[in-house]
């Protein structure tokens, strides 16, 4: 079944690419760009579920690659980039079923689904399934009605763990909080390096509060003299 419906977009592909442009108004092109743009998601779901089968079968090993992105390369003569792209979303797609959903009704771009997959995948395991289910849902709903780019969409990155599980971002931030402190203070170091006769050059890394001791020591002895 899955053949003859190739054929018949293949055919209904080759009559629409050799359509007239010249006869359509500029509303026409705009509207046919948005809809073929959308197209183009629904066949690159498709892409990957069969990319994602391949892998599950061992297709690429069988054909003598060394995996999956490997076997893409050779088989699509594409950037080895790309086809590590194609592979890795593949692989991570079917376990965000709200993208993937989006992406095959071409209410999301594959872009935007890449940064949806990569930001539920990279969320705590402590999230929990609910939790990342709610995060690709509130992720996917901002991509296709908000219709945001996926260097906006990523912006959200740092917002959806608080959302979704406001006590793990809490600790998070205050384990974040709590390095930022430690590795302060370990870069603390104040040399006096000899510098000629009776002379001291001074070198050093210091946080706010030994910056603050050290100044209102020095400040008194830096003040300029007054004349006798």
């Amino acid at each position: 079944m899955s053949t003859g419906v190739l054929a018949q977009a293949e055919a209904d592909v080759a009559e629409l690419a050799a359509g007239p442009l010249w006869t359509l108004s500029d509303a026409e092109i705009t509207d046919e760009v948005r809809r073929t743009f959308a197209l183009m998601q629904r066949l690159s779901a498709r892409m990957l579920a069969l990319v994602g089968t391949a892998e599950g079968r061992e297709v690429p090993y069988t054909a003598g690659a060394t995996g999956t992105a490997n076997w893409l390369t050779f088989l699509l003569a594409i950037r080895h980039r790309d086809a590590e792209q194609w592979a890795k979303l593949a692989r991570q797609l079917p376990a965000v079923p709200a993208a993937e959903q989006a992406l095959s009704a071409g209410q999301v771009n594959v872009g935007q689904a890449q940064v949806i997959t990569k930001t539920v995948h990279d969320l705590p395991s402590a999230v929990g399934e609910q939790g990342k289910a709610k995060a690709a849902e509130v992720l996917t709903k901002l991509a296709a009605e908000e219709r945001l780019r996926p260097e906006v969409l990523e912006k959200y990155r740092s917002q959806i763990l608080e959302l979704v599980a406001p006590e793990i971002a809490e600790e998070r931030l205050r384990k974040e909080l709590e390095r930022a402190e430690r590795s302060a203070h370990d870069r603390r170091d104040f040399t006096l390096i000899p510098y000629g006769e009776g002379e001291y050059r001074i070198r050093g890394v210091l946080d706010a509060e030994m910056a603050a001791i050290l100044r209102a020591a020095l400040d008194p002895l830096s003040a300029p003299r007054r004349p006798a």
